[in-house]
């Protein structure tokens, strides 16, 4: 039995990142190859395979994630400045 998700997150991730893609989920194969099968599925063959928003979409969701994310972690971040080298 051909494993659909598998089949589609490979799909979706030669259509949104191509070789480059690829390339990473290839890097994961010696040390973790089911996280690399996990990421095709999941991500790809789960989520970007929905119907309902475009690439583009998701990808603008995804960045605004991200940016929350940094954003909620800059009052620790701050803390950690005693770690740079004092200005010149």
């Amino acid at each position: 039995m051909e494993n659909t998700r598998f089949t589609q997150g490979t799909e979706q991730l030669k259509a949104i990142d191509g070789k480059r893609g690829e390339n990473v989920i290839n890097s994961l194969e010696d040390k973790a190859p089911d996280l690399g099968k996990f990421i095709v599925e999941f991500a790809f063959g789960d989520i970007y395979a929905r119907e309902g928003l475009t690439t583009e979409e998701r990808e603008m969701i995804i960045l605004l994630n991200i940016l929350c994310f940094l954003l909620k972690q800059l009052p620790y971040l701050s803390n950690l400045q005693f770690l740079l080298p004092p200005p010149l």
